[in-house]
């Protein structure tokens, strides 16, 4: 009698354990991460609307909402960014405000000791309390969406899984502070363009400094007035201009004897 080998027996009950494993940690990821998704249909009861809201989405997933005043709106709004974005909403208030080393730790410090110079949260805050009347109701309701379509998700965003964080509320100075962030991102928060813009403005002719800076072109969409002219095209010929101001040799043309 040939005594069997146990070892690829074993082997495929292996191969076998280890891919149901791996399945059910899958399944149990993709459930967790579900979890944090936007709600797409149904109802709520919010308690905080004059009137019923409507949120429709096209087949593009883009929201449109239909709601009987601004501030019913405005909550609607927070509500739909809370429930999709809140956590790209935090990076931003806390870029500007210089708290991002609270949320990432040590790797954001350097950071957040440059930002604080500025005191934007003191600036956001103080701006907020200076606002009209009408204006602020707007925000306060827009806030209170935020917050009210966080606590309706029914696990927060994954990413503070990641960084072991919960997520803070939203307050009225956060909407100011995520403005300053965009704004951080579009300038240099040592004014670093500006002084190069006028070091040129110096240096330079009016109409060589409008070309290398122009105030924008046709392609501009602005929400204010009219679009703009077409770019202005310098006349002056830019090289030898430039060759001018750094060269101590003047510019002669090149003879060829034959």
């Amino acid at each position: 009698m040939i005594p069997s080998n146990p070892w690829p027996r074993r082997l495929a009950r292996g191969v076998i354990g280890i891919g149901a494993l791996l399945l059910l940690i899958a399944a149990v990821f993709w459930f967790w991460l579900r979890q944090s998704l936007p709600l797409l249909e149904g109802s709520l009861q919010t308690g905080a609307l004059s009137a019923p809201v409507t949120i429709e989405r096209d087949a593009q997933g883009i929201a449109f909402i239909h709601a009987e005043s601004r501030t019913d709106s405005a909550f609607a709004l927070g509500f739909l960014h809370a429930q999709e974005r809140f956590f790209q909403m935090d990076l931003l208030r806390r870029n500007s405000a210089g708290e991002l080393s609270e949320l990432v730790g040590e790797a954001a410090l350097q950071h957040d000791k440059e930002i604080r110079l500025h005191q934007f949260r003191t600036r956001a805050v103080r701006n907020v309390a200076a606002m009209p009347a009408e204006q602020k109701a707007i925000l306060v309701k827009y806030t209170a969406g935020v917050n009210f379509g966080l606590s309706q998700l029914s696990a927060a965003p994954w990413e503070y899984a990641l960084l072991r964080q919960k997520p803070r509320d939203w307050v009225p100075a956060d909407s100011l502070l995520a403005i300053f962030s965009m704004y951080m991102t579009l300038q240099s928060h040592t004014g670093k363009f500006e002084l190069r813009n006028n070091a040129l403005a110096e240096l330079l002719p009016d109409d060589l400094y409008s070309f290398f800076v122009p105030q924008g072109g046709v392609w501009d969409a602005p929400l204010v007035g009219d679009a703009r002219a077409p770019l202005f095209h310098c006349r002056k010929h830019i090289l030898r201009h430039l060759w001018k101001m750094v060269s101590p040799w003047p510019i002669r043309p090149w003879r060829v004897k034959t």
